[in-house]
């Protein structure tokens, strides 16, 4: 099936798009009618072909073949952006995500970088699922190199403000050098010998940490 897209009728010198066999008239202002055309296309969009659909489609998908923790972290952002970014899959541009983006302002280029990813992973699995015949490419912050590191001091303080409870789970981390949410899903079946191997770990892939004599 064809794509709609607006067209201009000399005549009036108005827009038009030709939608279910109907003609729609957008008006004569360009820009006013490529708007209401996305608006248009959005509201007549199948579930899968919007991109709030699509990203309904794909949390599901996710919940059903990834880990509590890969699916909290697409959900956190994607929960934002299907009320910013209305358009169907295939129509989406960067400057869709610009209003959505304005709710990261002030936060790092890792924070926003992974904003647009999530985005951007909604296109990729609709390819691979085959609602989308592509999908477009999001431009994306540099990811910036994490440089802070804590001081002996610092870590005594930490352990002597944090909650009784905590303090061993602070111990772990600076000795073994896991990521906290790794720690958090480990249990004493993960145990094997002098390491934890966490079956679905950062990725989906396994997750090995090598545990010290301490």
């Amino acid at each position: 099936m064809r794509e709609p897209k607006p067209w201009l009728r000399k005549a009036n010198k108005c827009w038009y798009v030709q939608i279910c066999g109907k003609q729609v008239r957008l008006g004569a202002d360009r820009a006013k009618a490529h708007q209401r055309f996305h608006t248009l296309m959005a509201a007549n969009a199948t579930p899968t072909d919007s991109f709030p659909g699509l990203a309904k489609a794909f949390l599901e998908w996710t919940r059903a073949n990834r880990s509590a923790g890969t699916y909290s972290f697409y959900a956190d952002h994607l929960k934002t952006a299907v009320r910013y970014i209305r358009v169907s899959g295939d129509q989406l541009r960067p400057h869709h995500l610009d209003k959505w983006l304005t709710l990261y302002a002030g936060t790092s280029n890792n924070y926003r970088r992974n904003a647009i990813r999530s985005v951007q992973r909604v296109l990729n699995w609709a390819v691979q699922q085959g609602y989308l015949g592509s999908a477009p490419k999001l431009p994306k912050p540099k990811q910036e190199a994490r440089t802070c590191t804590i001081t002996d001091e610092q870590y005594r303080q930490l352990l002597g403000n944090a909650h009784p409870a905590a303090r061993k789970l602070i111990i772990a981390l600076r000795e073994i050098g896991a990521r906290p949410l790794s720690l958090r899903q480990a249990t004493v079946d993960h145990l094997q010998g002098s390491r934890v191997v966490i079956p679905e770990g950062k990725g989906g892939r396994p997750e090995i940490i090598h545990l010290t004599p301490r």
